[in-house]
């Protein structure tokens, strides 16, 4: 049976978004990861052009750079 305690509440707090990088985010898998997962998590998304960042903007921060470097 369930009860109600100021010191536990039945409704618990929303987790806290967990910030995810996205290597490759402008790839088949990384973009389909960013559609699916933007609104669950606060996403980094590296890319290694300008190309991609128009259509990856709305869902997360779009980094352009090369790992190699």
């Amino acid at each position: 049976m369930l009860s109600f305690t100021v010191a536990h509440p039945l409704v618990q707090p929303a987790p806290e978004r967990r910030a995810v990088l996205v290597t490759g985010a402008a790839g088949n898998i990384g973009q389909s990861f960013a559609r699916r997962a933007g609104g669950r998590y606060d996403l980094t998304l590296l890319v290694h052009s300008e190309k991609h960042r128009a259509e990856l903007q709305p869902f997360g921060k779009v980094v352009i750079d090369d790992l190699a470097d």
